[in-house]
């Protein structure tokens, strides 16, 4: 079954155009379509789509394979808020879109 979530993050490039025709602000839960040259996203916030798809990738057989002899990694599972998490934002996005960014802890300004 193909979710909304992923009809979302497969027409990155259609939302982002279409807010930026209308000059609206657009905000992603993933910082991927951030781009320093306003083509992108005004912002974004979380862990990229890469890092989320390598922790799956990486850690997929835990939760398909059911055997009790399966070896287990001791890896973290979670990425770790203040190493991975990221807030980022475009400034020319926000320029063409007049958008004052402010001073947001940890933002990333590009």
């Amino acid at each position: 079954m193909i979710l909304p979530a992923d009809w979302f993050f497969a027409k990155p490039n259609e939302i982002i155009d279409a807010a930026q025709e209308k000059e609206l602000p657009d905000f992603w839960p993933t910082s991927d379509w951030v781009k320093q040259d306003g083509t992108g996203a005004l912002a974004g916030y979380g862990v990229s789509q890469l890092m989320s798809g390598e922790l799956l990738g990486e850690r997929i057989n835990e939760y398909w394979v059911d055997k009790p002899d399966y070896p287990k990694d001791d890896k973290e599972k979670w990425p770790k808020a203040e190493d991975d998490v990221i807030w980022m934002a475009s400034v020319s996005a926000a320029n063409a879109r007049k958008v004052l960014l402010g001073k947001k802890k940890g933002l990333v300004k590009i």
